[in-house]
Order: C-alpha cells, then sequence, then structure tokens
C-alpha cells in the first residue's frame, strides 16, 4: 500500500480479464518460489510501477475466501520510495484519500485494508471523571487539541438524558476539530447524538445477528476471548479491543 506525503494512496484497476477485472486495488503481486516478503513487494512494485521501495511497515493481513479461491493478503504501508508510479503494465492508476475510497469498486478482500488505513494509530477512551461535566469538557478539549481523533464516550453509571446531553456536546467538539466520537451505547443513541459510530459490549456484541450501523459509520468492539472475535468477524466490525 503505497502513501504519498498528504496521505493519498495508490490505487490501480485491475485488467478486465483478470480474476475480479475492472476492479481498483492496492498494487501489489504474490511471492516467487523462495523470496521471502520483502523481496516480492519490492520486485512487484518494480515491475508494476517503476519505483524503488526504501521501506516498509505492516498494516494488516487479510485472509478471504471467494467462491473458486482463497486469498492472504499480506499488507504493508510504503511512503518511502524512489520514483514516480506510472502503469508499467498499461494499468489506470488514481491517488485516492482515504476516506474516499468507497467510490471506487474493490475486490471484496480489500475492504479491510480500508478501513485500516482510516483508522488513527490510538483509540482514546474517556474515564469515570465525567460527573462534573464542565471539567470533563474541558479534559475533552484538552485531548482534541493534543490530537486525539478516534474517541470513545463511556459513561455506563450515567442516566440516559446526562448521557445524551454530554453526547451531543462531545459530538459537536469532534466535529469542529475532524475528530470522530463512538459511544459506548446502543445503536439508537449513537443515532439520536450523530455520533460517527458505536463501540458495542461483548454482551451487545454476542446478542447481534448483523452489524448494527452501515458501513460509512465505525462499528467497535469489546472482545475478549476467540468466540467474541469470531462474532465480531461475523457481522462485520470494524475493530475490536
Amino acid at each position: 500500500m503505497i502513501q504519498d506525503s498528504s496521505g493519498r494512496v495508490l490505487l490501480s484497476r485491475r485488467p478486465d480479464h483478470a480474476h475480479q477485472g475492472g476492479l481498483w486495488e492496492f498494487p501489489g503481486g504474490k511471492l516467487d518460489p523462495g523470496e521471502t516478503l520483502a523481496q516480492a513487494l519490492r520486485r512487484e512494485l518494480r515491475e508494476e510501477l517503476g519505483i524503488e521501495v526504501h521501506s516498509h511497515a505492516p498494516l494488516i493481513r487479510v485472509t478471504h475466501r471467494y467462491p473458486d479461491r482463497s486469498v492472504l493478503l499480506d499488507v504493508h504501508r510504503i511512503s518511502v520510495y524512489r520514483g514516480t508510479p506510472v502503469g508499467r503494465e498499461g494499468q489506470p492508476l488514481a491517488w485516492v484519500a482515504p476516506a474516499s475510497m468507497r467510490a471506487y469498486p474493490m475486490p471484496a478482500a480489500d475492504l479491510p485494508i480500508i478501513t485500516a488505513l482510516r483508522l488513527p494509530d490510538s483509540y482514546m477512551i474517556t474515564g469515570p471523571d465525567h460527573h462534573n461535566r464542565d471539567a470533563f469538557i474541558r479534559r475533552f478539549r484538552e485531548k482534541l487539541a493534543e490530537g486525539r481523533r478516534l474517541i470513545q464516550f463511556r459513561a455506563p453509571d450515567l442516566e440516559p438524558r446526562a448521557f445524551r446531553q454530554l453526547a451531543e456536546t462531545l459530538a459537536d467538539l469532534c466535529r469542529a476539530e475532524d475528530a470522530q466520537l463512538l459511544l459506548n451505547a446502543t445503536p439508537e443513541l449513537a443515532d439520536a447524538c450523530a455520533a460517527d459510530g458505536l463501540h458495542l459490549t461483548s454482551r451487545q456484541l454476542m446478542s447481534l445477528d448483523r452489524r448494527p450501523l452501515p458501513a460509512e459509520r465505525w462499528v467497535a468492539a469489546s472482545c475478549h476471548n476467540a468466540a467474541e472475535l469470531k462474532q465480531a468477524e461475523r457481522i462485520g466490525v470494524d475493530f475490536a479491543v
């Protein structure tokens, strides 16, 4: 996965005759016999795009089963390379912001990569100090000023009306700073507060048979064992903690 200095990501369009033909994908390819992942990465991007990779770091590993085959994608983030990417095999290229990627039709196996790209490096969870509203909001503003961009508001001991009032205020603060707020609450309350997403407790998670919010909003979950992780994967949770 190749990213430029402004955060845009490079996509290439698959040939029409190929598996998943006509869809957009992250440039890359298969390991040849005897190759390491790093060797294959450098070779494929040299052959496909004419660039020399200088450094890379793991982002996510994805296993996906199509009706006719299974794939394992070992995805690395590349931000340091030499050269200008060009479609050396005639493939169209596009630089796309992560937030705009859902406008590009992509193979199903690539969709978790988009989610990984949109996630920041940290996920802040609010503490149990929300009873002093003014002090809580002041500290919340400070965290936003420090650069926190994905925040879970968790206050299980607040009564519903107080929770909603505070959540609406926090959602407004987040929007002003281009941050995103997830509520540890019900889907209905997340909708009512115009939150960016929902964080499910493990009890909520295990009671669901489908994803509770649409794909453009975050759904996270607390998981404590393999069964809960499997359920999170089954209903399409974006990330688990």
